[in-house]
């Protein structure tokens, strides 16, 4: 699996295939024996949640007009005992949905998540999870005279370019929270919240 750059000489280059699988290269100088070595490309398998920091979209203010969250999150890209450097990686499934919001309005949301990208050597990249909008006025939140709590998710997936194509690898998912008792929102990537966030003026 893979191409030698030449098959003769004091050096050489072996260039994996982006299939998953192992190749063997074998080596003989003069009438010594010959000496293989195995390389073996393995396929991301999973993505986990490190640390994440908030990033609230606007300037907090208990009276505030708007609603909603943005969160930042380092994903590290599994096994991590291998290098990614040369795999192209891509978000599947940033599609807009509508939304109805408890006071009867109606919105799109337009999924706010940054492509994939490794730095060399690495196996974590910046995902960046935001509510709609990400703001939305918090009279959206009320029914009658009161806000009440509301929520929504998403789920997509997440994908490695093989050689035959795009591949599906983990699937991903979060979810929105407003919170009616102080119109605060949060949001919650693979399981792991960020802090409530809010009202902004």
């Amino acid at each position: 699996m893979g191409a030698i750059d030449k098959t003769k000489g004091s050096g050489t280059t072996l260039t994996a295939r982006l299939t998953p699988g192992t190749t063997t290269v074998t080596a003989q100088v003069a009438s010594a024996p010959p000496i293989s070595i195995s390389f073996t490309v393995v396929a991301p398998n999973s993505i986990t949640v490190s640390s994440n920091v908030d990033n609230p979209p606007g300037t907090q203010d208990v009276n505030g007009v708007e609603a909603g969250a943005e969160t930042g999150y380092y994903d590290y890209i599994s096994p991590t005992n291998v290098s990614f450097d040369h795999v192209s990686f891509r978000e599947n499934g940033s599609v807009s949905y509508p939304i109805t919001w408890p006071d009867g309005s109606t919105s799109t949301n337009f999924p706010n998540r940054t492509q994939i990208g490794l730095a060399c050597g690495d196996s974590f990249f910046w995902d960046v999870i935001s509510s709609a909008g990400p703001l939305i006025p918090v009279s959206y939140l009320y029914v009658g005279e009161s806000s009440v709590d509301f929520s929504y998710g998403d789920s997509w997936t997440d994908q490695y370019k093989s050689d035959a194509g795009w591949v599906d690898f983990y699937s991903l998912n979060m979810k929105v929270e407003y919170r009616g008792s102080d119109r605060k929102c949060r949001v919650t990537y693979l399981g792991v919240p960020g802090g409530w966030q809010g009202p902004f003026d």
